[in-house]
C-alpha cells in the first residue's frame, strides 16, 4: 500500500483526480461514439471525430497552458508536517 495509515493526503488526491479525470474524459465517451452511431460508420465519420478530437487536444492544452502558469498557495499548510525528506520524523 502507498499510505496505510493514511499520514499523507494521497487518498485526497485520488479522490480529487478521479473527479477531475470524469470531467475531462466525459467529452470524449460521447465523441468517441459518433463514427459508429452518427455517421453511420462512414470514412468521414471518422475524419470528422479525429479533427474533434484534435480541437478537443487544442482547448485541453490551452487550458492546461493558462492554469500552469497561475501560482497556487497549499491548501494543507500541515500537508509536510511531520515528514522530512520523505520519511517520518521519529517522535522524542
Amino acid at each position: 500500500m502507498t499510505d496505510p495509515e493514511f499520514d499523507t493526503p494521497v487518498a485526497e488526491d485520488l479522490v480529487y483526480g478521479s473527479g477531475v479525470a470524469l470531467v475531462f474524459g466525459f467529452p470524449l465517451l460521447i465523441v468517441l461514439n459518433l463514427p459508429m452511431n452518427v455517421f453511420g460508420n462512414s470514412l468521414t465519420g471518422y475524419w470528422i471525430t479525429l479533427g474533434i478530437l484534435f480541437g478537443y487536444f487544442i482547448i485541453l492544452w490551452l487550458i492546461w497552458y493558462v492554469l500552469g502558469s497561475l501560482q497556487f498557495r497549499s491548501h494543507h499548510p500541515t500537508r509536510t508536517s511531520g515528514f522530512q525528506n520523505g520519511q517520518k520524523k521519529k517522535e522524542g
